[in-house]
């Protein structure tokens, strides 16, 4: 498995256990977050800068060849919460803020989009 956060992340984090999980939340409806505070039963883990990374067994196929490169300001209305900039070749699709993704590619509904068009007139 190859897998990467920015050590610059990992300095923010006083402990040495750290989970990567996902989440339901976003356009794309996945995110991705890390906590120092969960339950390590049925868990795997790797060691990346001298920290012990934590994660869900299903998810080690998504976090392979995966990047946690940095923090954004997201700048949102809704949120002024840093997050998290997950990078991976199996990333599908992705939220205009960069922050929500997809593992799976989104069709578009033809006659829903040329009913949007109608109704707005473009």
């Amino acid at each position: 498995m190859i897998f990467e956060i920015d050590q610059k992340i990992l300095e923010n984090f006083t402990s040495n256990d750290i989970k990567v999980f996902f989440y339901n939340s976003g356009c794309e409806w996945t995110k991705i977050n890390l906590t120092t505070e969960f339950d390590k039963t049925n868990l795997e883990n790797i060691s990346i800068h001298g920290r012990n990374i934590y994660f869900e067994i299903s998810d080690k196929q998504k976090l392979d060849w995966a990047k946690i490169l940095k923090k954004i300001d997201t700048g949102n209305w809704h949120s002024n919460n840093h997050k998290y900039l997950f990078i991976s070749p199996k990333v599908e699709s992705r939220c205009w803020c960069a922050t929500s993704f997809s593992f799976e590619k989104k069709l578009i509904d033809k006659n829903k989009l040329k009913t949007l068009q109608w109704l707005f007139k473009k």
